[in-house]
């Protein structure tokens, strides 16, 4: 089961669309209504929109050989395939429904992902994250050149912060 409702409107959803349907109508004369929601009317909540029942939930997740006897081995590839399968029947409504868009809202991660794929980072927040790199390697590199400037330089006998004296007669290195 998923909830789907055709709209004519972005009413309710918690999801603020209405300047990409003008935007839609304006710059490419497409229609952005009707559109195929799954989503729970005034819930701006995530939680899983494709339900099964607990049965075939079971069923998806559970391995069984060919004579029917179950192997005991649990994977979510199961869910994956179904949830796979679901977004190609939406799809399928929509489009044979004349339907211009379908919009699933608020769902959960691992649906988004069996649906729609894991999503890769933009190319400029790689680059930003590139160029933080290389700011911080270069941040490192200053600060371990002054320690190694500052500990070549005591080592080197020059003025390494130690009082000593050696002509002071005061100094009594027998005690």
């Amino acid at each position: 089961y998923v909830p789907l409702y055709v709209k004519g409107n972005s009413m309710g959803e918690f999801i603020f669309d209405s300047e990409w349907a003008q935007y839609a109508q304006k710059q490419f004369n497409v229609k952005y209504y009707p559109k195929l929601l799954s989503g729970i009317p005034f819930t701006p909540v995530t939680c899983t929109k494709i339900l099964m029942s607990s049965g075939l939930r079971y069923k998806l997740t559970h391995s069984h050989g060919h004579d029917g006897r179950e192997h005991g081995i649990i994977s979510s590839r199961g869910i994956e395939e179904f949830h796979a399968l679901v977004a190609k029947m939406i799809q399928n409504i929509a489009s044979s429904n004349n339907i211009s868009s379908l919009h699933l809202n608020f769902i959960t991660d691992d649906e988004a992902n069996h649906i729609a794929g894991p999503l890769s980072k933009p190319q400029f927040l790689k680059d930003q994250e590139e160029e933080q790199q290389k700011q911080q390697q270069q941040q490192l590199s200053t600060k371990e050149k002054d320690y190694i400037d500052v500990h070549a330089k005591n080592d080197n006998g020059n003025d390494d912060d130690d009082d000593y004296d050696d002509d002071d007669d005061d100094y009594d290195d027998d005690y």
